[in-house]
């Protein structure tokens, strides 16, 4: 359950801001700006 509620918590996130898909995909520079913004 808890896996399918994180699920849940990401695709709310993407659906809100899109630059989120980086967070999980883990591969986009953009990251540092995003956690030290």
């Amino acid at each position: 359950m808890n896996v399918i509620f994180g699920y849940a918590i990401i695709f709310t996130q993407t659906s809100i801001n899109p630059p989120s898909v980086s967070l999980i995909i883990g591969n986009d520079p953009s990251l540092d700006d995003l956690l030290t913004s």
